[in-house]
């Protein structure tokens, strides 16, 4: 029994008890994610963004259609 007793909710209580998986999966889920909410930015409409979603591979698709930049030139 515990001194101090604070309800946690449902939800944090489910993100704390998820186990790591596997890492792949979850930064491709994290990169469509983020694909998502940028496809209908300049820079989202540009290098087609939709296009990297619908890919069976959007990782390496994407690593295809969007070139590396550096702050200073973006």
């Amino acid at each position: 029994m515990s001194l101090i007793s604070i309800k946690i909710p449902e939800t944090i209580k489910k993100s704390m008890s998820r186990s790591a998986g596997d890492p792949r999966a979850q930064q491709v889920r994290v990169l469509k994610k983020l694909l998502g909410k940028a496809r209908f930015t300049e820079f989202g409409q540009q290098f087609g963004f939709d296009e990297i979603l619908l890919h069976k591979h959007p990782g390496k698709y994407f690593q295809q259609k969007v070139p590396c930049f550096d702050y200073s030139t973006l």
